[in-house]
């Protein structure tokens, strides 16, 4: 089940990539220019920096969902 979609432009270096995160902590990186997927080692520097910004935020939501939902 998809859960959160997040998208980098980067003109400067002509990057368009879609991020998709999903419930069994998987991802999709999609290259929107290329049409074609991605894997984390072959981003730029500041494509990578983004996606480890948004990959840590979706954990931490994540734990924060799993404590509320033990505490209601």
């Amino acid at each position: 089940m998809l859960l959160e979609t997040h998208r980098y432009i980067n003109e400067e270096n002509r990057e368009d990539l879609t991020f998709k995160f999903y419930s069994d902590n998987t991802i999709s990186i999609y290259d929107n220019n290329n049409e074609e997927y991605l894997r984390p080692k072959n981003l730029s520097k500041m494509a990578y920096a983004f996606y480890a910004l948004k990959r840590i935020d979706y954990i931490k939501n994540y734990v924060l969902k799993m404590k509320n939902d033990k505490t209601a």
